[in-house]
């Protein structure tokens, strides 16, 4: 199998409030060998302000475009749903695709998440093990398969 794009032009950002899952999520992705550049948001205001440039987030070298969003919905000052909510109406930011990684499995959150535009759902595994295989998930289909926008 070929391996992820390393260029500098995929970059990663995982917006999560969990230090735990994060780090589980983080070292999970390694584990995949996804090795392009991972960064990591903990609420919603901030992934918002990431996205739009502002704050501590005004230099893109820093702060570089998103390829791939992963999203967890429970998160303090604005939930994932709110994001993706606000992110659909902003046409700068509406193409960039969100995968919702969240530990919910209700069926309400996956119909709303899709709803509001998101474009995967994916339960987050407490176990390591598993976590590394929804990591390579991510990694066959949105760094190997499809097309990510430019």
């Amino acid at each position: 199998m070929a391996r992820a794009d390393t260029s500098e032009r995929t970059v990663l950002l995982m917006a999560d409030d969990d230090p735990a899952d994060c780090l589980l999520t983080e070292k999970a992705l390694r584990r995949a060998d996804i090795t392009c550049p991972l960064f990591v948001v903990h609420d919603g205001a901030e992934l918002l302000d990431y996205l739009k440039r502002r704050g501590d987030y005004t230099d893109p070298e820093t702060a570089p475009r998103p390829s791939l969003i992963l999203l967890d919905l429970n998160m303090p000052k604005i939930n994932g749903t709110e994001v993706l909510e606000k992110l659909r109406d902003e046409p700068e930011l509406c193409r960039i695709p969100v995968v919702v990684l969240t530990t919910s499995d209700e069926e309400r959150d996956i119909a709303a998440s899709y709803a509001l535009g998101a474009n995967a759902y994916m339960v987050k595994p407490s176990a390591f093990d598993e976590m590394v295989s929804v990591a390579e998930i991510v990694k066959a289909h949105w760094l190997e398969t499809v097309r990510l926008p430019p």
